[in-house]
């Protein structure tokens, strides 16, 4: 009987409900029921809250607390990021861990599983720069999605592998539940710039002036008293799958907003049968096929329009809703699984690969609102605070924490400039309002 392969990954210390180490664990606990010696090693930083509480940091007390989190734990579990024996696979999981697996002795063979663009993460900074680097280092990639396989070959010359976004069908299913009149699900992620809160917030409060009765059931994070004011948003919290499968098919419409790497939540409503309003951005071109979701304009008036013309369309809302559902049939967790697999076993064995990846959505065109849409009064709310429409956009010094802006104005010399602006904006305005009515 051929011994079984030894598969090691480092990964960053668990959070509490985070998608990105569901997925991770997922997978080394799928290696595992397949045969595989797998070992995950903790980054370990003891004031992390993981280890908040616990008795005894060891084995036991740390599956314990796994499966408390609701994370698999049919692996061995092991602190720090040094390889206690040798392995076959090595297993990267995010910019800090690169390194490390990169320098590993131990390892035969070393591999990255990115599920994001992580410089994106961060300003220009040295930090986007560190992030950068780690798709330098030699290490075969395997990614989720199509357009951080591409995306990571173009730039950085990578040997990437990916498996493609699908959904647990067990869990996102049609319910056949009535579904609420004028009511969008939407994915708000305060501390997740990359998913579009500011601009989500700005859409549907231009789309509640459209559709006075809308309802938003936002979800995806804890309660935000920064939005409380908004009385048409109904905060969700973070809900248990099938609750949020529930969601789906109780409300008309999903809004979910990826300025990087697609979010797993799109797929997981078009499996549910919800039509997906998402933005028109290069990432967003690869991994879904042409007509199965709406693409808006990056602006918060084309969001809103996208929205309302799927809102005030129920037919068009049940042919998205079919496409989906047909679309995600073929995207059961078994054929993202048997792909990662692959391509494991293929970085084992040595074999490079050179995959043309080619979008999907070539010719789809982006959904942008009509002039009308730009000129409605709640438009000129826009440079202010989205959370307070009674204040004037405010200076953040210290924005650590906070989220609660539009602009941050580093200096009152730029605020000053910044104001000088507006101010002949509105001027032009005038002059152009006069030459309309004259006309």
């Amino acid at each position: 009987m051929a011994k079984a392969k030894k598969v090691a990954w480092f990964i960053p210390d668990l959070l509490r409900g985070s998608g990105g180490h569901r997925t991770i664990l997922k997978h080394a606990s799928y290696l595992s029921e397949r045969g595989y010696d797998v070992s995950v090693y903790l980054q370990y930083n003891p004031y992390e809250y993981f280890y908040h509480d616990l008795p005894d940091v060891n084995e036991v007390t740390l599956k314990k607390r796994m499966n408390d989190w609701g994370y698999p734990t049919n692996f061995k579990v092991k602190l720090k990021w040094e390889l206690d024996e040798p392995v076959d696979l090595l297993f990267a999981t995010y910019w800090m861990s690169a390194k490390p697996v990169a320098f590993e002795p131990l390892a035969k063979h070393k591999a990255y599983f990115v599920q994001d663009y992580e410089a994106y993460f961060n300003p220009m900074s040295d930090y986007y720069n560190f992030a950068e680097n780690s798709y330098s280092y030699g290490l075969k990639i395997i990614t989720i999605g199509r357009w951080l396989a591409k995306t990571l070959q173009d730039k950085f010359n990578a040997d990437t592998y990916y498996f493609d976004f699908t959904a647990d069908l067990n869990i996102y299913k049609p319910l056949n539940l009535p579904r609420e009149k004028n009511s969008i699900a939407f994915i708000y992620q305060p501390e997740k710039p990359r998913r579009g809160p500011i601009l989500g917030i700005q859409a549907l409060q231009i789309l509640k002036t459209l559709i006075p009765d809308l309802k938003v059931y936002a979800f995806g994070a804890p309660y935000d008293p920064n939005i409380a004011h908004l009385s048409f948003i109904r905060q969700k919290g973070i809900l248990p799958l099938k609750e949020l499968n529930r969601l789906y098919n109780q409300t008309e419409v999903g809004l979910c907003i990826s300025y990087s790497n697609p979010s797993r939540i799109p797929f997981e409503m078009l499996a549910s049968g919800l039509p997906v309003v998402e933005v028109y951005k290069e990432n967003n071109l690869y991994d879904y096929e042409k007509g199965v979701i709406t693409l808006a304009k990056t602006d918060p008036e084309s969001v809103a329009y996208a929205l309302y013309e799927l809102l005030k369309n129920p037919p068009r809302r049940k042919k998205m809703s079919q496409k989906g559902i047909k679309f995600m049939k073929k995207r059961t967790d078994a054929l993202a699984f048997e792909q990662f697999e692959k391509a494991v076993k293929e970085i084992v064995e040595g074999k490079t690969r050179s995959n043309k990846i080619e979008r999907n959505n070539a010719h789809a065109k982006p959904v942008q609102a009509p002039l009308s849409y730009y000129f409605l009064p709640i438009s000129k709310q826009l440079f202010k605070t989205v959370y307070n429409p009674q204040h004037p956009v405010r200076d953040v010094i210290d924005n650590k924490g906070k989220h609660g802006w539009i602009i941050i104005f580093t200096t009152r010399k730029l605020k000053k400039v910044y104001c000088a602006i507006r101010r002949r904006a509105k001027k032009v305005r005038e002059i152009v309002k006069l030459f309309l009515k004259c006309k």
